[in-house]
């Protein structure tokens, strides 16, 4: 490692001014060299990303920066500098990948678009030269150059993610700001980014701040690691020191919240089924009506829903699964096939079927109250109930996802991550449903959380007799929550079997890719 560091960080603190002033940051200290990677790892709320967007100098108005505080690009101080002189350096000496890809892509602009627009800002390059290298950068990160013509709505949120890699490594920065680059990935994605950062961080020296909750893709990726908590370093040193030998109790918590406890249950076996899909298929559409193109999303699926049981669904981004998932709750429609719901027509209503979003602040408005949010499905759905018997169905949801009566009157964006999730349960228990659809339920949160959710969907389970249908690529919230998993593949369910089974001795090639890549696999 150089003498000079790229980037230092002395004592950081960060406060929000409101009535007084709330320290969030405290006393960060760290450096990055080139070719380093280091990994902030900490719990949602916790100071990470504030810690990044002070780099970039990209902070709330309202936030206030101590004067003790120095940041440094190598000798350069970045705090206080012109927005000119800030502009020059981001994206191109610093770039930064950030979690949501969706709300940081552009929605009214092609891919390439964005993409050329990074580089035309930051590199003297011809048209074809640009050209050439979007192409070379979306190949990299697993996308097919012809994306280059789409608008970030039409991909799937994997692909949106990686059109966000692209975007930040197409300059070849010096240092990389990666807030929760993997969240939307599945395991192989994830496995393929991990290799390409470390092999970017020692082709260009580039330096690497790695900001996770996901503790494993921090062992695979980072030399040293920051454990952060409540605005405070708790931990730091190397990597492996800090987590096979942690010394603050926070750290342990962290480490054991990861060893979930593993299910050992198999699916019902005395249910009749709920629900049976035969030789489905389904089609979308697109282009103009004299030159109509379609694209099949799903290919003959047969699967049969058990009462009462947990069905995992796991596969690459753009396998099938979210739009299978949406067919279910009748969002998309099978082309051809037959899709039958077990019991007489007059047991099942509209609200039968409910879905819980992978994005909760997305599927919320921002401008109703929680209470509001939670009496809208009942006053669509149920427009018989009286407002005390939609009062009580209220109240009981949020006790059932142990929320305070308090949350009520506040509006999303005042809620943690956490609490946004179990919003959305809340919502859907309102209605008493029959099945419930998780589409990556724990995908954006850190390891605390997820546990905590895992803990309220067992017990959800339990309490309300409800079906699962779980959508994930984290191998371990399948293996503890799922009955029975199915794999998907480019539209097709290629193997389903029991947890236990499907996991210990996977049949199919592609299912063995995927554990090894979320190194399950007992042999690799």
């Amino acid at each position: 490692m150089s003498e000079i560091p790229l980037l230092t960080v002395e004592s950081l603190s960060i406060a929000f001014l409101n009535h007084t002033l709330e320290w969030v940051v405290q006393d960060v200290s760290f450096s990055i060299h080139n070719r380093q990677s280091l990994a902030l790892v900490g719990a949602s709320g916790s100071g990470k990303s504030l810690t990044a967007l002070a780099i970039n100098q990209c902070l709330p108005d309202n936030a206030v920066v101590a004067s003790h505080s120095q940041i440094k690009l190598r000798k350069t101080p970045l705090l206080g500098q012109s927005e000119s002189t800030l502009q020059t350096l981001r994206g191109r000496t610093i770039s930064m990948i950030f979690q949501d890809a969706l709300s940081a892509l552009n929605p009214i602009h092609r891919v390439g678009y964005q993409l050329d627009e990074a580089l035309k800002q930051h590199h003297v390059l011809s048209s074809t030269e640009r050209k050439h290298r979007i192409h070379e950068m979306l190949e990299a990160v697993e996308l097919h150059p012809q994306l280059y013509t789409a608008y970030p709505h039409e991909l799937s949120g994997g692909m949106q993610q990686r059109v966000m890699i692209a975007m930040a490594l197409i300059t070849q920065p010096d240092l990389l700001i990666a807030d929760e680059p993997t969240t939307a990935l599945d395991v192989t994605l994830q496995a393929q980014l991990i290799q390409l950062l470390k092999r970017l961080t020692q082709t260009y020296h580039m330096g690497l701040l790695f900001i996770t909750h996901n503790l494993q893709l921090a062992t695979q990726l980072a030399d040293d690691a920051l454990i952060m908590h409540e605005g405070r370093i708790v931990e730091s040193g190397p990597l492996t020191e800090c987590f096979h030998t942690p010394k603050h109790p926070y750290t342990k918590a962290l480490l054991k919240a990861t060893d979930l406890n593993l299910t050992t249950s198999t699916p019902p076996s005395n249910t009749a089924p709920l629900i049976n899909i035969q030789n489905a298929c389904l089609s979308f559409q697109s282009g103009p009506f004299w030159r109509r193109h379609h694209t099949h999303a799903l290919s003959s699926v047969h699967l049969t829903i058990q009462a009462f049981e947990t069905l995992a669904l796991i596969g690459e981004s753009g396998s099938g699964k979210t739009t299978l998932a949406r067919a279910l709750c009748g969002l998309n429609r099978f082309s051809t096939g037959t899709f039958r719901k077990h019991g007489a027509a007059h047991d099942w209503r509209p609200h039968d079927i409910q879905m819980i979003f992978q994005n909760p602040t997305a599927s919320m408005n921002p401008r109703f109250s929680i209470k509001m949010i939670l009496n809208e499905g009942l006053q669509c759905q149920r427009p018989k109930l009286s407002a005390s018997e939609r009062h009580a169905r209220i109240h009981d949801a949020l006790k059932s996802v142990q929320l305070p009566l308090s949350c009520l009157d506040r509006f999303p964006h005042e809620l943690s991550g956490g609490q946004r999730q179990r919003v959305c349960l809340a919502r859907a228990l309102c209605l008493k449903p029959k099945l419930l659809v998780l589409d990556e339920p724990t995908s954006a949160l850190d390891v605390l959380v997820q546990s905590e959710i895992i803990a309220c969907l067992k017990h959800l389970k339990t309490q309300h007799q409800l079906t699962y249908v779980l959508i994930t690529h984290d191998f371990h919230v399948v293996s503890a929550l799922a009955d029975r998993i199915g794999v998907m593949k480019q539209g097709r369910l290629v193997e389903i079997g029991t947890t236990q089974s499907l996991l210990n001795a996977p049949q199919h090639p592609y299912t063995q890719t995927l554990i090894r890549a979320a190194m399950l696999d007992p042999s690799s």
